[in-house]
This record gives structure tokens, sequence and C-alpha cells, in this order.
């Protein structure tokens, strides 16, 4: 296994997505009972706080989102001396749903964690653990390639003093984050426009999976529900989606042991998939099946892999506060240009080559989608596209 998807493997393991779980409910808990944001004694249980920024660029995407999409009559809502007010149970779920609040509170609930630091760290203790926290935060690591993180990460040690100062004696289980307060009117702001374009914006990342998440029924099937619709403004509904998921996510206390387990086996067997298909053949072959007790060892080891990719697909499923901002934009481009992009899905070079669907939904709102009409070559593609261009300018 590649280190990058070990590092990302390491953070996106049950126990660790129960404690994340865990942190999230006790905040809103909290903030359905009018406790503030800021306070340091969430529901009594969360007491490690790591307070955490929005950077100046992020702010400033912010602002002109506000200006484009927010009424004029309700800006008075995100002005002294309301900026400060605090979050309600979709805004934290908006909060903790941030890759940099995500993959803050993920790592430093993996890297303080008790057996991490008897196995990694047994020489240097909780301060060890701490700067391998402090390195790992500073790259983010995925599918679009590295994204550098030192101002944020020089940020979180300058606004978090206490936390620091306690590092050694810090019980891992009260770890959680919170906005600072200068940001609150920021996520309120993302709060009411989620709540505003909820419909628009479920297929975005990290809104599709916080979409999902509050959609009814959605964890109690593996088939799509039929309502996707979810009420934003249903406090309830949201804590209840929230501890469903908490009960069907393991804690640690018997999962830890198995999954060690099979993770061995995976790392044993990394270059002999030939030698465990042969024994898993014989295996087979000497024993009548209705005999077999569970399964082979190679399909252990599948379904270890494949619960891994999912806890890391989930684990990955947040938001960026530039590619909201830039969503925003294109959807708010597309629906000033709609004609002309009509007229581009039927001009001949278009339509010759795509076939255009539209598929009415509940209300006013309907579905439109291009399929093309046969496969395409590399020439064709190149020429289709310069046609389009054309046609549309």
């Amino acid at each position: 296994m590649s280190a990058v998807l070990l590092t990302r493997q390491r953070t996106a393991r049950a126990p660790i997505t129960n404690l994340y779980l865990k942190a999230l409910l006790s905040a809103q808990l909290a903030a359905r009972n009018n406790e503030s944001n800021d306070s340091a004694n969430t529901q009594q249980t969360h007491t490690r706080v790591l307070t955490l920024r929005l950077l100046p660029f992020e702010r400033a995407l912010l602002d002109e989102v506000r200006e484009r999409f927010l009424p004029p009559e309700d800006a008075v809502h995100f002005e002294a001396p309301n900026r400060a007010s605090p979050l309600d149970p979709l805004g934290l779920l908006l909060f903790f749903h941030w890759s940099w609040a995500a993959a803050v509170l993920r790592q430093a609930l993996t890297e303080l964690d008790p057996k991490t630091v008897e196995d990694e760290h047994s020489d240097g203790g909780q301060a060890e653990a701490w700067e391998m926290f402090n390195t790992l935060i500073r790259t983010r690591d995925d599918e679009l390639g590295f994204d550098r993180r030192h101002e944020r990460a020089d940020q979180l040690l300058e606004d978090n003093p206490e936390f620091v100062a306690a590092i050694g004696s810090i019980d891992h289980t009260r770890i959680t984050v919170r906005p600072h307060s200068d940001d609150l009117v920021y996520w309120r702001l993302i709060t009411r426009i989620f709540r505003d374009l909820g419909d628009e914006m479920s297929s975005w990342p990290g809104f599709h999976a916080m979409h999902l998440l509050l959609s009814p029924g959605q964890r109690d099937t593996e088939e799509e529900p039929e309502n996707l619709d979810p009420d934003l403004n249903d406090e309830e509904g949201m804590l209840e989606a929230v501890e469903r998921i908490l009960a069907v996510t393991p804690d640690g206390d018997n999962s830890d042991d198995d999954a060690q387990a099979v993770g061995e086996e995976v790392e044993m067997a990394d270059g002999e998939s030939a030698h465990l298909a042969e024994e898993d053949h014989e295996a087979q072959s000497g024993s009548d099946s209705s005999d077999k007790e569970g399964p082979s060892r190679t399909e252990r080891i599948i379904e270890w892999t494949m619960e891994q990719v999912d806890n890391v697909l989930d684990a990955s499923n947040v938001l960026d506060i530039w590619t909201m901002a830039r969503q925003l934009r294109t959807m708010e481009y597309n629906s000033l240009h709609d004609e002309v992009f009509q007229q581009l899905y039927e001009s001949a070079p278009f339509s010759t080559k795509w076939k255009t669907v539209r598929v009415q939904l509940p209300g006013e709102d309907f579905f439109q989608g291009h399929f093309p009409v046969k496969e395409f070559d590399g020439e064709t593609l190149v020429t289709l596209s310069l046609a389009c261009v054309l046609s549309a300018s």
C-alpha cells in the first residue's frame, strides 16, 4: 500500500469516524440547547478544542458570494452585532464537512490515540505524536495532487496555545474543532446559501455527502431512497441522521483486532496473489463446500479492502470554499446564458453528434443531459469542439 493511501486510510478508519461523529453530534446538541459555539465545555464531553480559521482568500471569495447571492434585505443579519451569532446544527454539519476541519480533527484523533502513541511513539509519547500531526497536516494528498497547507497549520498553532500546552495529558476522545469567532458570519452565510440552493448544490463535493446523510431513509437501505429532498430546517431530523450513522459505526472496541489481523494478512499477501489463489483453490477442492466454516483468506482480504476504500471515499467527501465559490459562479453564469446554451444544443454541429434528453422533475425543475449519438474517435472530437466554439461565437 502506498504511503499516500496508508496515510488516508489511517485517518478514515471506522473508530476514528466514530469519534469524529461524536464530536459533531456533541456540538450540534449544544447548538440545539443554545450553548455558544465558542464554549470549550460543549456538552461537557469535548473539552479539548482546536479553533480553526478561514484563510484571507476564502473570506474574500465568501464576501463576493454574499454580494452576488444574498438579497440586500437579508444583509443586516450578517453585519454587526450579528456577525458572531452562533451556528445552528446545519451550520455545524457544514463546518465539520469542511476539508480543513475534517482533516485536522481526523489527524488529531489518529495521532493522539493512545494505541498509536504506544505503537509508533513509545519513546517520545504524545509530544512526538503531536509533531507527527503537525507534519502530516501540512499537506493534503488526493487524486488532484498536493495541497500545501503550511499557512493553515501555522495559524492553527498560533490560535490554540492552550491545546498545545496540554500535549502529554490529552484524552483524544475529548478532542473537537470549532470555527473562529471571526468566521462565524461566513459559516452562517454558507448555511444560508445551502438552505436556499440545496437542490442545486446536492451533487457538489462535500454538499453531496450531507445531502445523502440528511435524505430520509438513505442509510436504512443500500438502494436509493425514493425521497432525496431533505428538510434542511428540521434540526431534530438532522440530529437523528447523525445518531443513526454513529450507531452503525464501530467504535474500535471490537473492530481493531479483526481489522489489524486482516490488515496483516494484506501486508503478507502483497505480491503473493498467485499463491493466495492456489491456496484458496486447494482449500476449496479438498473439502465439500457445505463443510466450509467461513470465508477464505482471499475473500477476507477483499472484504477488508473494500471496506477501507469505502471509508476513505466517505472521509474524502468534504467541501472546499474555493470549489464552492467557483461552482456558484458557474451556476450563475449558466443561468444567465441559458438561451445561448440552448442555441448551441440545437445547432447542426452539436445536434448531429449529440442527443439531448430532457426529463421533467417534480415541480418546475427538469434534468437535461447530452449523450453521444455514437462513439467518437479523437479526430471527430477535435472537429466537433472547434465547430461548437465557432457556432457559439
